[in-house]
């Protein structure tokens, strides 16, 4: 779940800073299917063909994510895949890509034979999109269907729990996202950040408010937000952005006795 919103942060990179109160992503998980919409940076014919391509990210310095490996992580747990963005609409699943894997071991001798002698090779999901009905989120400019494989449901770590367990604090980190807003099948309630200065420094205000009740402050935190991001560092041969962020409660007295 925090990969997929990383994503979407990095798709508000560029997007105008006085748009910034805007800078919102929807969650919403109901039955099994998982949608997160965003307003940033739509997909165009480049960011579909790399996707597909993987390992290719057309990301620069300024963003989290990197090469599509966050988005390939959910295919570990997914059953299908959709994206609506722009002007595509197109998806991804299991099932599909081996279709493809049988339609070339049934027409081509050569991969028939490759195969027979590799049975374990598969066919990459990622390499075999196809179009789908446009099903955009209202007032959103991406969304991410994800339908959950239902043997992924009783893992340790699964969305439920991960939606239970999500953390506003991670609002701390995002450089562009300043709210999230979450709805299941019981809960509406949105994670909000603020950045103020005081005495210089960047003061970020963190809310929990509860929707369902008229939009009540549910949880509120302040902390002080120290960000460095002007230091580049070479990794494998490449340039990288190296940005260190910390975040101290403004309540030292509780930070104290952490």
């Amino acid at each position: 779940l925090l990969e997929l919103v990383q994503n979407a942060d990095d798709a508000y990179v560029g997007v105008e800073t006085a748009q910034q109160l805007q800078n919102d992503v929807l969650i919403e998980y109901r039955g099994n299917i998982l949608r997160i919409s965003n307003k940033g940076v739509a997909f165009d014919k480049d960011s579909v063909e790399r996707l597909s391509q993987g390992n290719v990210s057309g990301k620069g310095l300024q963003y989290i994510g990197n090469k599509g490996i966050g988005f390939r992580s959910i295919l570990n747990w997914a059953q299908e895949v959709k994206i609506f963005s722009g002007d595509y609409s197109f998806g991804f699943s299991k099932e599909f890509a081996a279709e493809q894997l049988e339609y070339l071991k049934n027409n081509f001798q050569n991969i028939r034979d490759e195969i027979n002698a590799k049975p374990q090779i598969t066919f990459p999901i990622l390499w075999a999109p196809y179009w789908v009905e446009n099903k955009l989120e209202p007032h959103y400019d991406t969304t991410i269907e994800i339908v959950i494989d239902p043997a992924t449901q009783n893992d340790d770590w699964n969305v439920q729990k991960q939606i239970e367990e999500f953390d506003f604090k991670v609002l701390l980190f995002l450089q562009n996202i300043t709210k999230i807003s979450i709805k299941t099948d019981s809960d509406f309630y949105g994670l909000k950040r603020e950045i103020t200065k005081e005495s210089g420094f960047n003061k970020v205000r963190l809310k929990k408010v509860n929707y369902k009740n008229d939009g009540a402050v549910v949880e509120e935190r302040s902390f002080y937000n120290f960000k460095r991001d002007d230091e580049k560092i070479a990794h494998k041969g490449d340039d990288s952005l190296l940005k260190i962020s910390v975040a101290i409660p403004c309540d030292f007295s509780s930070f104290e006795s952490c």
